[in-house]
């Protein structure tokens, strides 16, 4: 019993010390996490041959340095590589299970097919999400070649082995071929409907205010004022409301507009509309016509796509922005722009350029009280952006009075996956009267390169403009021109 005992106790003694240097090098193994600076961030498209990948890859500009998500970079491309930020480690295999990959930000030392390397420190960085590595780097560890044009937020993957995704590609094209074109339907999610309301409890934003007037020492007035925005369901309508008032004028100023959205343009029967509106709407820019229009009184139906922009290479940023509330426009995470509340209760940033290639804007919006939130908008440049045989309409109609309605007829047609067409007509008040304008565009895309040309009439001038845009490296290069025969409109007076 006592020999037992003495073995009994050298096992518990084992397993302990062998819990405890466990434990150890857990402990050793674990890391700090660093914390990337959000306004390094960039989001990338990665394209792979022909083929534009679902998922975005994250990046942050570093110095010199442009460093890129490993495991997110493994996982878009099918590589078996996992990260694991919790012990600074990435670890798997490069296309066969034979060829190991092993890195160790710690250590700073990184072990391919056997062999270990030094690794630069300060060309990798721990982040809680990622591994973030050198994307220079990543051609002498995997069989990929990158090129990353920031201008444009692209990354373009050329392998220089067949990637796992590529070769199962290839499999799929030879067992349709092989198929002689029989389809087989693939399953699909049942479409959930959001049937309208006849009314719902509104979200509202209220503020009211208290000031005083002091004309004279022995007068003081007091003067209480309020604004108000709502947005809710009235009518099996969306509906927004703004009202604005003092204790002197109770409405000073009011909107109202009720409409609908719909993705797949199922919205008023034949018209297959994407959207439609009435109350008080606000007017787009048109080229070389119409300026935008404050909203008033009128109606407005389109079947564009919800999500594009309002023309090929501009887009106009506008809607409801409460007192004391003011709003910073970033395109690619760059601030291009800033305002506060306008009198009107409403922010407009008008005709704001697009780049060639992918363009992403944030609006941030910020309260008086500290708050915060943000609208995110995704935006081409550099495709045809109506397939070919497509047709898309816009109608607006609007004014205050007789003397002041306006109105836009604008068609788009999609002529091949290069060109599309445009046709307009528009009646809009000047100081003399009405005028009205007819318009007809056409619009070239290619790989790397976008051109336009737009020309106006009127009952007594023509306009032309004729634009151009073109990527070379990491410049952007765009050229404008215009040119005006006794031509006089609202974007361009007498």
């Amino acid at each position: 019993m006592g020999m037992l005992m003495i073995i009994a106790r050298l096992a518990l003694l084992a397993v302990g010390l062998l819990f405890v240097s466990t434990a150890v090098c857990d402990n050793r193994n674990e890391v700090a996490w660093e914390l990337p600076d959000e306004d390094d961030l960039r989001m990338l498209e990665v394209r792979l041959d022909r083929l534009i990948m679902d998922d975005v890859l994250l990046g942050y500009q570093s110095g010199e340095h442009f460093l890129i998500g490993l495991g997110g970079l493994c996982k878009i491309l099918g590589i078996g590589i996992e990260p694991h930020p919790e012990k600074g480690t990435a670890s798997g295999f490069i296309l066969r299970q034979n060829r190991r990959f092993f890195l160790d930000a710690v250590r700073g030392e990184i072990t391919l097919d056997g062999h270990k390397q030094v690794v630069n420190p300060a060309r990798v960085r721990v982040y809680p999400d990622d591994i973030y590595v050198d994307a220079a780097l990543i051609p002498d560890w995997l069989p990929l070649q990158l090129d990353i044009d920031l201008y444009a937020l692209q990354m373009r993957v050329r392998p220089t082995e067949p990637l796992p995704l590529q070769q199962r590609m290839r499999r799929e094209q030879r067992i349709a071929r092989g198929r002689n074109g029989l389809v087989v339907p693939t399953a699909r999610l049942p479409r959930q409907d959001t049937p309208p309301e006849l009314w719902s409890p509104p979200l509202i934003d209220q503020r009211i205010s208290f000031t005083t007037e002091n004309p004279a020492p022995d007068n003081v007035t007091p003067r209480l004022g309020y604004q108000v925005h709502a947005n809710g369901e009235l009518l099996f309508m969306e509906s927004s409301v703004y009202l604005d008032g003092n204790d002197q004028i109770p409405l000073d100023e009011y909107r109202i507009t009720l409409g609908r959205h719909d993705t797949e343009g199922r919205l008023l029967g034949p018209l297959g509309a994407t959207g439609f509106s009435i109350g008080h709407i606000a007017q787009d820019a048109h080229p070389l016509v119409s300026v935008s229009a404050s909203p008033s009184p009128g109606v407005a139906i389109s079947n564009f796509p919800l999500q594009r922009q309002n023309f090929y290479d501009y887009h106009s940023f506008q809607g409801d922005l409460p007192s004391g509330w003011d709003v910073e426009l970033y395109r690619n995470n760059s601030l291009i722009d800033y305002q506060p509340t306008g009198d009107d209760g409403r922010y407009h940033f008008s005709k704001v350029p697009l780049l060639l290639g992918h363009n992403f804007f944030r609006l941030v919006f910020y309260g008086p009280e500290g708050q915060q939130r943000e609208e995110t908008y995704h935006f081409f440049l550099g495709k045809g952006l109506t397939q070919p045989g497509s047709h898309y309409y816009r109608f607006q109609f609007g004014g205050a009075n007789a003397n002041r309605q306006r109105l836009a007829l604008h068609y788009d047609l999609g002529l091949s996956r290069q060109f599309s067409m445009r046709v307009s007509g528009l009646r809009l008040p000047l100081d003399d009267g009405h005028q009205d304008y007819g318009t007809v565009g056409l619009s070239a895309f290619g790989e790397s390169a976008y051109g336009s040309i737009d020309i106006a009439l009127s009952g007594s001038g023509a306009a032309l403009e004729a634009a151009s845009q073109a990527r070379l490296g990491t410049l952007n290069l765009s050229a404008r021109a215009l040119y005006l025969d006794d031509f006089v409109s609202e974007a361009f007076p007498a």
